[in-house]
């Protein structure tokens, strides 16, 4: 662009009668990218050889100047209450190129934007409470020429919890055992999982016997507790092994564990040292695990 200051020297004997004329046309193209189209007369006049003064003439300038915006992404779905980080193109022949951005409608305020390279550029939006927004983004140079980027933005508020989980196990009435016996529980042992993160993470279900399986007055079952699942056993201890390992992004309720027949908590007796009529507890430790 022409800075609309004429460099006239000063041995050349050429001046300006009056001050240049500019006139400022700023136009869409079919493509979308804002014009300006700028024309500036200049009015020189100067002396021949003798001294004579000459007769002004005008000195016409055409300039042409560009400016495109685009976003990366204009439908977004965002984690509630953090930061987010946006990707525009800028073309522009500015170079005091401002951004900012407007909530549904609302007054335009100023964005923080990043060079990474080239035409691209990287924008900081702020935290939005969990809701749905229309979301212009905006820039504006020292030609006057500027371009605005609507996008529909979701917050969603992100949650990862144990939602349910079987809080009782019965393993039902026994004549006395014989070692290796086998008992499943009677009810099914779920474990639901409420995981609305946005993005992956490979959290993880763990299992523990807490305490082992005793009557009141503290006689220990002579049974080792485990956990059958797709053909695989595992003995549960009081140190936490992992069950499930989440591999997708969810936005709902995950089924952690499904059994089939014969599968589940059960017990598998060591002997048939046990007290008759009764009850035997123990408590199992359930552990939602939030991992890289």
């Amino acid at each position: 662009m022409f800075s609309k200051t004429a460099i006239l020297g000063t041995n050349n004997g050429l001046v300006q009668n009056r001050a240049p004329v500019v006139e400022d046309k700023i136009t869409e193209l079919a493509n979308g990218k804002k014009q300006l189209i700028r024309q500036s007369t200049y009015n020189l006049f100067g002396t021949d050889g003798t001294g004579t003064t000459l007769s002004p003439v005008p000195l016409v300038f055409k300039q042409e100047t560009l400016l495109d915006f685009k976003l990366a992404d204009t439908q977004l779905k965002i984690p509630a209450g953090k930061e987010t980080k946006l990707k525009g193109l800028l073309e522009s022949e500015g170079t005091d190129n401002k951004f900012y951005y407007k909530i549904n409608g609302g007054a335009a305020k100023d964005l923080t934007a990043i060079k990474l390279d080239g035409q691209n550029y990287e924008f900081t939006l702020p935290g939005f409470s969990a809701g749905t927004y229309t979301v212009v983004i905006g820039v504006s140079n020292e030609y006057k020429l500027g371009k605005e980027v609507g996008m529909n933005v979701v917050a969603q508020q992100e949650e990862l919890k144990i939602s349910s989980i079987t809080d009782t196990l019965d393993f039902g009435t026994h004549e006395i055992p014989k070692p290796g016996d086998i008992f499943y529980s009677e009810t099914p042992f779920l474990v639901k999982v409420l995981d609305t993160q946005l993005t992956l993470n490979k959290w993880k279900v763990a299992l523990a016997l807490e305490s082992a399986f005793q009557t009141v007055d503290g006689s220990y079952l002579p049974a080792d507790v485990f956990l059958a699942k797709n053909g695989q056993k595992q003995q549960l201890t009081n140190s936490l092994i992992d069950v499930y390992e989440n591999t997708q992004v969810n936005n709902k309720v995950v089924d952690t564990i499904a059994f089939k027949e014969h599968e589940g908590i059960h017990i598998q007796m060591k002997s048939s040292n046990v007290l008759l009529n009764r009850e035997y507890k123990g408590t199992l430790k359930v552990v939602l695990k939030k991992g890289p």
